[in-house]
């Protein structure tokens, strides 16, 4: 694989906000051959992909869909401008399919999501969504 194209922050790729739990309208990523970005998000500083999105609410609910079950999903969201980033959450999804209520958000305000596994080695193809709250699947 060569490089993703959203290896860097200003190559996010911009997400919309779904007004429902759609799966088939989420967008799909890969981290294999991301490099770097130099952040840490715990004690991890893995290969990255990053994502984009406009707040239209407080909160909305962050979907990450790992394509292989074994793969531990990781993101952060972070607020500001690339280069000078400040952290708003850093999370594991773990080992299935989750959802994440990111709360505390500024509406009509641009917020960033790296996502990366917890291993360099595992680089897992996934699917991601935001939705305007938690919602399932019927």
């Amino acid at each position: 694989f060569a490089n993703p194209a959203n290896d860097e922050c200003n190559a996010a790729v911009p997400l919309d906000i779904l007004p429902s739990l759609e799966p088939s309208s989420f967008t799909d990523g890969y981290t294999c051959g991301a490099t770097q970005s130099g952040l840490a998000c715990g004690v991890i500083q893995p290969a990255d992909v990053w994502y984009s999105f406009t707040t239209t609410a407080a909160q909305h609910a962050l979907y990450i869909e790992p394509s292989i079950a074994t793969s531990n999903m990781m993101y952060e969201v972070l607020s500001g401008a690339c280069g000078s980033l400040s952290s708003v959450i850093c999370n594991s999804f773990g080992n299935i399919n989750e959802a994440e209520l990111i709360t505390g958000l500024v509406p009509g305000t641009d917020y960033y999501v790296r996502v990366f596994t917890s291993l360099n080695s595992d680089p897992s193809a996934f699917r991601i969504g935001i939705t305007e709250g938690l919602v399932t699947a019927d």
